[in-house]
C-alpha cells in the first residue's frame, strides 16, 4: 500500500477500481463527473447498462468494510444522481454500483470488492 495522503489515496483507489472494472468488460465514459447534485467516481457501462460507480478506499478494514462508508445520506444523493444520468441516457437502464478497495498487508496488492445494484428506486 503507498504511503498516500486521504486525496491521493482516493484517487489511486478510483484508477485501480477504473482498471479493475474495465478487466470485467466494463467501459468507462467519464472520471469524477461533476453534477450540480455531486460528483460521480466513475459513469461506466456494462453491455447495455449505464453504471454510476462509487469507490471506497482505505488503508485497511480492520475496523471496518469501506461499504459502510456509503451513508444513507451518501445513497440518497447517488439515487438522484442516477435520476439526472437517467435524463441524459433516456433510453439505457441506469444502476449503482459500488468498488471498495482496502489493503491487508502494506506490501501486498488491494482487496477489490465490486457489489453490483447497491440501491434500489
Amino acid at each position: 500500500m503507498p504511503d498516500t495522503g486521504r486525496i491521493e489515496l482516493g484517487q489511486l483507489g478510483e484508477s485501480l477500481a477504473a482498471e479493475f472494472l474495465v478487466n470485467k468488460g466494463f467501459v468507462l465514459l467519464e472520471r469524477n463527473l461533476h453534477l450540480h447534485l455531486g460528483e460521480i467516481d466513475l459513469l461506466m457501462q456494462d453491455g447495455e447498462v449505464i453504471v454510476l460507480i462509487e469507490v471506497k478506499t482505505q488503508r485497511s478494514a480492520k475496523l471496518l468494510d469501506p461499504i459502510y462508508k456509503i451513508s444513507p445520506a451518501k445513497q440518497k444523493k447517488l439515487w438522484h444522481l442516477a435520476r439526472v444520468i437517467a435524463a441524459r441516457y433516456p433510453n439505457r437502464n441506469i444502476r449503482v454500483d459500488a468498488v471498495t478497495l482496502y489493503w491487508s498487508q502494506p506490501e501486498t496488492s488491494p482487496h477489490i470488492i465490486h457489489r453490483e445494484n447497491i440501491i434500489s428506486s
